[in-house]
């Protein structure tokens, strides 16, 4: 994906899709546990949207399987985390929290109206959370995910070099070995090789 390319499931109006869930969670005290779901129905089907485009993306860029599941891993993860979860938890405890707020301090206020304040400040707060999350699960993901990914991706690349740089011998099984390779591993080595492409 180029630089300049303009993402339509993260740099758009679509992303608020995946926010479904917290305009769900603002209004739990008001409409029934089904139409809370229903949110995070529609969250969950934006985020599974963008893990497709990605996936597709990756493999018409790179085709190769093991590319394409890391790409997928990393969609999943990064919307599961920054549409679903962290979002709806924050939501969730803003209201709750206003919520109890007003039932101590504010005793005077009907019920009715109570709900509607929370389901306010509930929906207010979207806008100010939206990018501090993504931008936190995208730091999260640098300093876990990506970095396991490079350092497994720097590995295999390093034990690339270090077969064709090693002298070869042949291996009891007829496969061309370098010379720190046991034959017992062969099969493994041979079988990473082939995933890796």
């Amino acid at each position: 994906m180029a630089d300049c390319e303009v993402d339509l499931f993260r740099d758009t109006w679509v992303r608020y899709l995946g926010y479904a869930n917290e305009v769900g969670e603002s209004f739990r005290s008001l409409v029934p546990v089904k139409v809370v779901r229903a949110s995070y129905a529609v969250a969950f089907a934006y985020a599974f949207a963008d893990t497709a485009d990605k996936s597709w993306k990756m493999f018409q860029k790179d085709g190769r399987p093991r590319k394409v599941l890391i790409e997928t891993g990393d969609a999943l993860l990064w919307q599961t985390l920054a549409s679903v979860v962290i979002p709806g938890l924050t939501i969730n405890r803003i209201c709750s929290y206003t919520n109890n707020f007003l039932q101590k301090n504010a005793k005077r206020i009907p019920l009715t109206p109570r709900s509607l304040l929370t389901v306010g400040a509930g929906l207010v707060s979207i806008p100010f959370i939206v990018h501090p999350i993504d931008n936190g699960v995208t730091l999260f993901m640098n300093i876990t995910y990506r970095r396991l990914e490079q350092q497994n991706i720097s590995k295999s690349t390093i034990g690339r070099q270090k077969v064709s740089a090693t002298e070869e011998c042949s291996g009891s099984e007829g496969l061309s070995l370098p010379r720190d390779v046991s034959a017992g591993e062969a099969t493994n080595f041979a079988e990473r090789e082939a995933f890796l492409g």
